[in-house]
């Protein structure tokens, strides 16, 4: 849902995916992808006011696969946008580094 590549290239770095075959990595960015996008929405959908969030139920139900439409209204109306991307890809990232050591 952010599917750009500057994100998705974040993504493979931060959890160490580079590496794998493309089909392998390109289907486990998605998952994560939508995990963080969901994660922002919550975050900022909080913060919007009635207008805002019409709005951007209108531009989501309207992007169909352009996943450049909502980011650019989020970063668009979003202060830090950009942060908060990277904080929860962090958040995501620590929990999913927890979750696995407590299998270990």
């Amino acid at each position: 849902m952010l599917n750009n590549s500057s994100h998705l290239d974040m993504i493979a770095e931060s959890f160490g995916l580079s590496k794998l075959p493309k089909a392998v990595r390109d289907s486990i960015l998605e998952e994560i992808d939508e995990v963080i996008f969901r994660s922002v929405l919550f975050r900022v959908m909080v913060d919007m006011d009635d207008e805002d969030k019409n709005e951007l139920s209108d531009v989501l139900d309207n992007a169909g696969d352009d996943f450049e439409k909502p980011y650019s209204f989020l970063k668009q109306k979003v202060g830090n946008f950009e942060g908060l991307i990277k904080e929860e890809l962090e958040k995501i990232k620590k929990e999913s580094l927890a979750l696995s050591q407590s299998f270990a």
